[in-house]
């Protein structure tokens, strides 16, 4: 759905905004044309499994964490009150898991998988801060060479 027309170009182009409001993947695309179409293949997801909502508090918890560790700003509507909120929480991160999201059916499975990629990440990013650290010492614990 076109939500809000950013710019028009004078050879008749538009910037536009749109807002996915059903998930689809695409079977063809078709480049004949002057813009983009494509065939599509509407799809909800296999299960209506919910999700503890103590699973999508880590979920956002983590990628907060993951933010700051990552020096990214989170978007300013960033909430847990997503009906899928795994979309939202990849969505928000510059994360190579994204697609892995978008194709999974399931929110629990997405959830869970997102907790436990945001944790790696964060341990890796906490890793890596901490040599950081320690290069900035030269190697020796609490002195710095600046």
């Amino acid at each position: 759905m076109v939500e809000q027309v950013i710019k028009r170009y004078d050879d008749g182009r538009f910037d536009i905004v749109t807002r996915g409001r059903q998930r689809f993947r695409v079977l063809e695309i078709n480049d004949e044309e002057e813009y983009l179409c494509a065939t599509i293949d509407l799809f909800q997801d296999k299960s209506s499994d919910s999700v503890a909502s103590a699973v999508v508090e880590e979920a956002m918890n983590l990628a907060v964490e993951v933010a700051q560790a990552l020096n990214v700003e989170m978007p300013e509507d960033f909430t847990i009150d997503e009906p899928q909120a795994s979309f939202a929480v990849a969505a928000a991160l510059p994360l190579e898991f994204k697609q892995q999201v978008l194709e999974d059916r399931s929110e629990r499975h997405r959830i869970h998988a997102l907790v436990e990629h945001l944790a790696n990440v964060l341990d890796r990013a906490q890793a890596t801060h901490r040599v950081q650290e320690l290069a900035r010492t030269n190697g020796h614990a609490g002195r710095s060479i600046e």
